[in-house]
């Protein structure tokens, strides 16, 4: 399918406001590296689950993650530590594919990029109405407006790519959900959907789904989710009681973490939503 060159539209980003933390400052192309809330703001676009869930495409379990780790269920803090190795090798590829180019870029720019690359794993193009639109050349060529506009109009996932023109053109980071909200998030998750909505490819319920939903919701809260029967606890209490550790990605160094286990006293310091939600748990 050719490429079309040129936007479809270019929006006028001199009508709207920079964010006050807007950086001016360029930095070196190998100097760049997605900042603290470059990943905050990529976190606040997707979802903690502890369990495997059906996107319409594969089979995907934690913060997005694709694999064979965690096979029991994921808690939080090591779905963060999967999100954290996978951003990581998204950042590299891109690195790669612009090949030092452009020489200097912006830290939100970057980190706009990031985003874009690691959610639709291009950045070669953007794609409207069965449409693709070059996106590589305006990015190396750094026509700002051309690039904004063409994320701006992707037509995969409207609203995340509306947060990252905003991020690449104007510094806004906006207010990305914080890992205690998407903790929580997640808990509550299985908790209402645990008997009947935990769904496989063919829409039956996801009998796998619903066992690492067991183990997720018994290592963030200490307690047995209701609907499981006492053979179910038993079994989970097996698995968590044989387990020295939880093996982590053998495909990710350790070294690439740079996150400790969160305890629930931490998370307790983060928001007071946290003590209320997972104090009055079912037993």
């Amino acid at each position: 399918m050719p490429k079309n060159i040129q936007p479809l539209f270019v929006k006028d980003y001199s009508d709207f406001n920079k964010s006050p933390s807007f950086n001016s400052s360029q930095i070196l192309f190998n100097d760049l590296r997605l900042s603290d809330r470059g990943i905050n703001f990529m976190l606040g676009q997707e979802r903690y689950r502890g369990h495997r869930y059906w996107n319409g495409k594969k089979y995907l379990i934690g913060y997005n993650y694709e694999g064979d780790s965690f096979s029991n269920g994921i808690t939080e803090t090591n779905a963060y530590k999967l999100f954290l190795s996978d951003v990581r090798k998204a950042e590299i590829k891109l690195k790669n594919k612009l090949k030092r180019l452009p020489e200097t870029m912006l830290q939100h720019q970057w980190d706009a990029l990031v985003s874009f690359y690691y959610d639709t794993g291009s950045i070669e193009i953007t794609k409207i109405d069965n449409q693709e639109y070059d996106l590589l050349t305006h990015i190396l060529n750094e026509n700002f407006d051309n690039v904004g506009s063409l994320i701006l109009t992707d037509g995969r996932k409207a609203a995340r790519r509306t947060l990252e023109s905003n991020l690449y053109m104007l510094g806004s980071y906006g207010k990305p959900k914080p890992r205690s909200w998407l903790r929580n998030d997640g808990i509550q998750w299985i908790r209402q959907n645990y008997l009947t909505k935990l769904l496989d490819k063919n829409g039956s319920v996801d009998k796998i789904a619903q066992q690492q939903a067991q183990y997720a919701y018994y290592k963030e809260v200490k307690k047995f989710i209701v609907g499981t029967t006492e053979i179910e606890r038993q079994k989970l209490m097996n698995i968590i009681n044989n387990e020295a550790k939880t093996v982590q990605d053998a495909n990710t160094q350790v070294s690439e973490y740079n996150v400790s286990t969160t305890t629930a006293d931490q998370y307790a310091g983060i928001t007071k939503t946290t003590v209320t939600t997972t104090s009055n748990v079912y037993s």
